[in-house]
This record gives structure tokens, sequence and C-alpha cells, in this order.
């Protein structure tokens, strides 16, 4: 379950207080509901900006080759 930012309170000493009930596996995609096997998630070509980084690790890609 993840608890989303906008429900919960920031309380002193690093603690938090959730704001709102939880509920088991909300908040939580299901594997392969953003894209599928097979996808080309990045052209080549592409300049790696943060938001290209951060598709390439959703994609469980650890490593990605570049050339200068």
């Amino acid at each position: 379950t993840i608890v989303i930012q906008e429900n919960v309170r920031d309380l002193s000493g690093g603690m938090i207080e959730v704001t709102a009930p939880t509920v088991e596996g909300r908040n939580i995609r299901r594997i392969g509901l953003d894209f599928s096997q097979g996808d080309v998630l990045l052209e080549k070509g592409r300049l790696l900006d943060p938001a290209a980084l951060s598709l390439a690790a959703s994609a469980n890609h650890r490593q990605v080759s570049v050339v200068k």
C-alpha cells in the first residue's frame, strides 16, 4: 500500500501522520499497465535527460548504451 503525500501531515522529528484510511494495494500500479514488452520507449538519438532516465528505470533497465 502506498500513502500519497496529500494524505499525510508532517510532524516533528521526521514523523508523519496518515490522515486518511489506507486500503491494501491502493496506489500500486499493476505490471505492464504503462507499457508492454517490445514497446520502444526511447528513440535512438534521444538525449538522456532526467525524464528519459526515469522512463528507462521504470522499465527495469539498469544500464543504457550511449555514444558521445
